[in-house]
Protein backbone atom coordinates (compact mmCIF):
# COMPACT_ATOMS: atom_id res chain seq x y z
CA UNK A 1 0.00 0.00 0.00
CA UNK A 2 3.06 2.29 0.72
CA UNK A 3 4.53 1.89 -2.23
CA UNK A 4 1.30 2.37 -4.32
CA UNK A 5 0.41 5.26 -2.43
CA UNK A 6 3.90 7.01 -3.12
CA UNK A 7 3.19 5.87 -6.63
CA UNK A 8 0.16 7.16 -7.61
CA UNK A 9 0.61 10.34 -5.00
CA UNK A 10 3.65 11.39 -4.90
CA UNK A 11 4.11 15.09 -3.64
CA UNK A 12 7.79 15.53 -3.75
CA UNK A 13 8.87 18.54 -5.38
CA UNK A 14 10.31 18.48 -8.95
CA UNK A 15 13.84 16.09 -8.65
CA UNK A 16 16.94 18.25 -9.30
CA UNK A 17 18.43 14.73 -10.71
CA UNK A 18 19.08 14.59 -14.56
CA UNK A 19 17.49 11.37 -14.58
CA UNK A 20 14.39 10.76 -12.85
CA UNK A 21 12.05 7.90 -12.45
CA UNK A 22 9.24 5.90 -10.56
CA UNK A 23 10.75 4.74 -7.20
CA UNK A 24 9.08 1.40 -7.98
CA UNK A 25 11.66 0.93 -10.10
CA UNK A 26 14.68 1.59 -8.17
CA UNK A 27 15.18 -1.58 -6.23
CA UNK A 28 15.68 -3.42 -9.84
CA UNK A 29 17.28 -0.64 -11.98
CA UNK A 30 18.82 2.18 -9.96
CA UNK A 31 22.40 0.75 -9.17
CA UNK A 32 22.55 -0.13 -13.05
CA UNK A 33 21.71 3.39 -14.13
CA UNK A 34 24.01 4.97 -11.89
CA UNK A 35 26.82 2.48 -13.35
CA UNK A 36 25.94 3.51 -17.15
CA UNK A 37 24.63 7.39 -16.46
CA UNK A 38 26.87 10.37 -18.48
CA UNK A 39 30.07 11.44 -16.33
CA UNK A 40 28.32 14.47 -14.21
CA UNK A 41 24.79 13.25 -14.43
CA UNK A 42 23.15 12.80 -11.79
CA UNK A 43 20.29 9.96 -10.87
CA UNK A 44 17.26 9.83 -8.38
CA UNK A 45 13.98 7.35 -8.83
CA UNK A 46 11.84 9.10 -6.40
CA UNK A 47 8.79 9.12 -8.13
CA UNK A 48 6.75 9.00 -11.01
CA UNK A 49 4.98 12.81 -10.60
CA UNK A 50 8.43 14.19 -10.01
CA UNK A 51 10.34 12.81 -12.84
CA UNK A 52 7.15 14.14 -15.44
CA UNK A 53 7.19 17.25 -14.17
CA UNK A 54 11.10 17.51 -14.33
CA UNK A 55 10.57 16.42 -18.05
CA UNK A 56 7.96 19.01 -18.74
CA UNK A 57 10.51 21.96 -17.33
CA UNK A 58 13.16 20.52 -18.57
CA UNK A 59 15.34 19.70 -15.83
CA UNK A 60 14.98 16.26 -16.33
CA UNK A 61 16.61 14.67 -19.99
CA UNK A 62 15.50 11.56 -19.73
CA UNK A 63 13.33 9.22 -17.10
CA UNK A 64 12.50 5.62 -16.43
CA UNK A 65 8.28 5.76 -15.77
CA UNK A 66 6.09 2.94 -14.88
CA UNK A 67 2.55 4.05 -16.28
CA UNK A 68 -1.04 4.34 -14.76
CA UNK A 69 -3.89 3.58 -15.86
CA UNK A 70 -5.15 5.60 -18.86
CA UNK A 71 -2.45 7.91 -18.02
CA UNK A 72 -1.25 10.43 -21.38
CA UNK A 73 2.48 10.09 -22.42
CA UNK A 74 4.40 12.84 -20.76
CA UNK A 75 5.60 16.25 -22.65
CA UNK A 76 8.84 18.16 -22.52
CA UNK A 77 9.59 21.70 -22.27
CA UNK A 78 8.65 23.69 -25.07
CA UNK A 79 6.98 20.82 -27.12
CA UNK A 80 10.20 19.08 -27.14
CA UNK A 81 9.87 15.60 -28.29
CA UNK A 82 10.62 13.05 -26.06
CA UNK A 83 11.65 9.33 -27.88
CA UNK A 84 10.35 6.37 -25.57
CA UNK A 85 12.29 3.28 -25.30
CA UNK A 86 9.29 0.62 -23.41
CA UNK A 87 11.75 -1.79 -21.36
CA UNK A 88 9.04 -4.11 -19.76
CA UNK A 89 5.63 -4.40 -18.71
CA UNK A 90 4.18 -5.51 -15.00
CA UNK A 91 1.51 -7.90 -15.13
CA UNK A 92 -0.36 -10.10 -13.21
CA UNK A 93 -2.14 -13.22 -14.29
CA UNK A 94 -4.83 -14.86 -13.22
CA UNK A 95 -4.63 -18.98 -12.08
CA UNK A 96 -7.24 -21.64 -11.37
CA UNK A 97 -7.50 -25.26 -10.38
CA UNK A 98 -6.63 -27.34 -13.03
CA UNK A 99 -10.52 -29.07 -13.20
CA UNK A 100 -12.00 -25.64 -13.60
CA UNK A 101 -13.37 -25.06 -16.78
CA UNK A 102 -13.60 -21.51 -16.99
CA UNK A 103 -11.46 -19.99 -20.03
CA UNK A 104 -11.48 -16.45 -19.38
CA UNK A 105 -12.62 -13.43 -17.23
CA UNK A 106 -12.77 -9.78 -17.84
CA UNK A 107 -12.01 -7.22 -15.67
CA UNK A 108 -15.37 -6.26 -14.60
CA UNK A 109 -15.92 -9.61 -13.11
CA UNK A 110 -12.42 -9.80 -11.57
CA UNK A 111 -14.16 -6.66 -9.86
CA UNK A 112 -17.16 -8.60 -9.04
CA UNK A 113 -15.23 -11.66 -7.48
CA UNK A 114 -12.22 -9.21 -5.27
CA UNK A 115 -14.33 -5.76 -4.62
CA UNK A 116 -15.72 -5.02 -1.25
CA UNK A 117 -18.03 -2.19 -2.99
CA UNK A 118 -18.87 -3.25 -6.51
CA UNK A 119 -22.21 -3.05 -8.43
CA UNK A 120 -22.60 -6.49 -9.73
CA UNK A 121 -21.16 -8.94 -6.55
CA UNK A 122 -20.02 -12.51 -7.57
CA UNK A 123 -19.50 -15.43 -5.08
CA UNK A 124 -19.80 -18.44 -7.28
CA UNK A 125 -18.02 -19.95 -10.10
CA UNK A 126 -21.60 -21.02 -11.44
CA UNK A 127 -22.19 -16.75 -12.20
CA UNK A 128 -19.22 -16.82 -14.95
CA UNK A 129 -19.91 -18.19 -18.19
CA UNK A 130 -18.47 -21.67 -18.26
CA UNK A 131 -18.51 -21.80 -15.06
CA UNK A 132 -20.61 -24.82 -14.43
CA UNK A 133 -19.64 -25.80 -10.90
CA UNK A 134 -21.22 -24.54 -7.64
CA UNK A 135 -17.66 -23.61 -5.55
CA UNK A 136 -17.57 -20.51 -4.05
CA UNK A 137 -14.79 -17.92 -4.83
CA UNK A 138 -11.51 -18.89 -2.73
CA UNK A 139 -9.59 -15.68 -3.86
CA UNK A 140 -5.92 -15.17 -2.86
CA UNK A 141 -2.95 -12.70 -3.90
CA UNK A 142 0.92 -13.37 -4.22
CA UNK A 143 2.32 -10.30 -4.74
CA UNK A 144 6.25 -10.47 -4.09
CA UNK A 145 8.71 -7.76 -3.27
CA UNK A 146 8.53 -5.63 -6.43
CA UNK A 147 5.55 -7.18 -8.43
CA UNK A 148 3.08 -5.08 -8.21
CA UNK A 149 0.64 -7.33 -8.34
CA UNK A 150 -1.98 -5.98 -5.74
CA UNK A 151 -1.25 -2.74 -7.13
CA UNK A 152 -2.28 -3.47 -10.54
CA UNK A 153 -5.66 -5.69 -9.74
CA UNK A 154 -6.63 -2.52 -7.33
CA UNK A 155 -6.15 0.21 -10.59
CA UNK A 156 -6.95 -1.66 -13.35
CA UNK A 157 -9.69 -3.75 -12.25
CA UNK A 158 -11.22 -2.44 -8.80
CA UNK A 159 -10.45 1.00 -9.73
CA UNK A 160 -8.49 1.87 -6.49
CA UNK A 161 -11.00 0.27 -4.00
CA UNK A 162 -10.59 -1.98 -1.42
CA UNK A 163 -10.35 -5.74 -1.41
CA UNK A 164 -13.44 -7.95 0.01
CA UNK A 165 -11.89 -8.97 3.73
CA UNK A 166 -12.12 -12.60 2.30
CA UNK A 167 -9.71 -12.08 0.06
CA UNK A 168 -5.99 -13.33 1.05
CA UNK A 169 -3.37 -10.87 0.56
CA UNK A 170 0.13 -11.67 0.67
CA UNK A 171 -0.19 -15.04 -0.11
CA UNK A 172 2.84 -17.25 -0.02
CA UNK A 173 4.52 -18.72 -2.73
CA UNK A 174 4.24 -22.40 -1.29
CA UNK A 175 0.53 -21.42 -0.05
CA UNK A 176 0.00 -20.79 -3.50
CA UNK A 177 0.82 -24.11 -5.26
CA UNK A 178 -0.76 -25.91 -2.47
CA UNK A 179 -4.16 -23.70 -3.04
CA UNK A 180 -4.12 -24.06 -6.62
CA UNK A 181 -3.60 -28.10 -6.26
CA UNK A 182 -5.93 -28.68 -3.73
CA UNK A 183 -8.68 -26.24 -3.82
CA UNK A 184 -11.16 -26.17 -7.18
CA UNK A 185 -12.69 -22.97 -6.33
CA UNK A 186 -9.92 -21.27 -6.36
CA UNK A 187 -8.99 -18.02 -7.74
CA UNK A 188 -5.39 -17.04 -7.81
CA UNK A 189 -3.59 -14.06 -8.92
CA UNK A 190 0.35 -14.00 -8.93
CA UNK A 191 3.24 -12.30 -11.09
CA UNK A 192 3.56 -13.36 -14.55
CA UNK A 193 5.08 -15.92 -15.36
CA UNK A 194 3.33 -18.38 -13.14
CA UNK A 195 4.56 -21.98 -12.40
CA UNK A 196 4.35 -24.13 -15.65
CA UNK A 197 1.66 -26.25 -14.04
CA UNK A 198 -0.68 -23.35 -13.77
CA UNK A 199 -4.04 -23.03 -15.54
CA UNK A 200 -4.19 -19.25 -16.71
CA UNK A 201 -7.40 -17.54 -17.98
CA UNK A 202 -7.45 -15.38 -20.33
CA UNK A 203 -8.19 -11.96 -19.74
CA UNK A 204 -10.35 -9.41 -21.46
CA UNK A 205 -10.65 -5.54 -20.47
CA UNK A 206 -14.77 -5.73 -20.96
CA UNK A 207 -14.97 -1.61 -19.61
CA UNK A 208 -17.37 0.71 -21.93
CA UNK A 209 -15.81 1.37 -24.82
CA UNK A 210 -13.02 -1.20 -24.48
CA UNK A 211 -12.72 -4.38 -26.06
CA UNK A 212 -14.09 -7.42 -25.48
CA UNK A 213 -11.59 -9.72 -26.75
CA UNK A 214 -9.82 -12.17 -24.37
CA UNK A 215 -5.82 -12.15 -24.13
CA UNK A 216 -3.70 -15.04 -23.09
CA UNK A 217 -1.15 -13.59 -21.56
CA UNK A 218 1.93 -14.59 -23.56
CA UNK A 219 5.60 -12.52 -23.92
CA UNK A 220 4.08 -10.83 -26.76
CA UNK A 221 0.83 -9.79 -26.14
CA UNK A 222 2.10 -8.33 -22.55
CA UNK A 223 4.17 -6.47 -24.60
CA UNK A 224 1.46 -5.00 -27.24
CA UNK A 225 -0.74 -4.31 -24.39
CA UNK A 226 -3.04 -6.55 -25.61
CA UNK A 227 -3.42 -8.52 -22.36
CA UNK A 228 -4.98 -5.92 -20.11
CA UNK A 229 -4.08 -6.80 -16.73
CA UNK A 230 -0.78 -5.16 -17.24
CA UNK A 231 1.12 -1.29 -16.88
CA UNK A 232 3.83 -0.53 -19.27
CA UNK A 233 7.48 0.67 -17.50
CA UNK A 234 9.05 3.27 -20.42
CA UNK A 235 12.05 5.27 -20.53
CA UNK A 236 11.63 8.49 -22.03
CA UNK A 237 14.99 10.75 -23.42
CA UNK A 238 14.55 13.91 -24.88
CA UNK A 239 15.29 13.93 -28.71
CA UNK A 240 18.11 16.58 -28.49
CA UNK A 241 19.59 14.43 -25.96
CA UNK A 242 19.12 11.30 -26.99
CA UNK A 243 23.38 10.55 -27.89
CA UNK A 244 24.33 11.91 -24.22
CA UNK A 245 21.68 9.26 -22.70
CA UNK A 246 22.21 6.55 -25.21
CA UNK A 247 23.77 4.15 -23.28
CA UNK A 248 21.12 4.24 -20.51
CA UNK A 249 18.70 2.93 -23.21
CA UNK A 250 21.12 0.78 -23.91
CA UNK A 251 21.49 -1.03 -20.55
CA UNK A 252 17.94 -1.17 -20.08
CA UNK A 253 17.20 -3.17 -23.41
CA UNK A 254 19.99 -5.08 -22.62
CA UNK A 255 20.42 -8.51 -21.11
CA UNK A 256 21.70 -7.78 -17.74
CA UNK A 257 18.52 -5.38 -17.16
CA UNK A 258 16.29 -8.13 -18.53
CA UNK A 259 17.50 -10.44 -15.73
CA UNK A 260 17.58 -7.86 -13.15
CA UNK A 261 13.55 -6.75 -13.93
CA UNK A 262 12.58 -10.89 -14.28
CA UNK A 263 14.00 -11.21 -10.21
CA UNK A 264 11.43 -8.39 -9.54
CA UNK A 265 8.38 -10.00 -11.42
CA UNK A 266 8.62 -7.51 -14.14
CA UNK A 267 8.38 -8.48 -17.79
CA UNK A 268 10.99 -7.44 -19.96
CA UNK A 269 10.62 -6.59 -23.55
CA UNK A 270 10.94 -9.77 -25.72
CA UNK A 271 15.00 -9.78 -26.95
CA UNK A 272 13.77 -9.92 -30.58
CA UNK A 273 12.25 -6.58 -30.34
CA UNK A 274 15.13 -4.35 -28.20
CA UNK A 275 17.03 -4.22 -31.63
CA UNK A 276 14.41 -2.18 -32.87
CA UNK A 277 14.24 -0.01 -30.32
CA UNK A 278 17.66 0.28 -30.12
CA UNK A 279 17.48 1.98 -33.57
CA UNK A 280 15.55 4.89 -32.49
CA UNK A 281 18.93 5.96 -30.85
CA UNK A 282 20.22 6.86 -34.63
CA UNK A 283 17.08 8.80 -35.09
CA UNK A 284 18.68 12.83 -35.96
Amino acid sequence: MIRFCAWLCSVAAVAAADIGGSDVLAPALLAGVRQVAPAGKTVDLAGTLAARRGLATGQVGCALLLGRPDEPAPTGPAGAELVPFPFARAAAVVAVHRSNQVEQVSLSSLAGILARETPSPLGNWNELPGGGRSDLFTAAIHSPDGSFVRELVRGLALAQGPFRDNVRLDTPALQVKETLASVSGALVLLPYPAAADAKLLQVSDGRPGRSLTAYTPTEMNIYSGDYPLSLPATLYIRKDQLALYAPVARWLLSDEAAARLRERGLTPTPPSLRGRLLQRLDTR
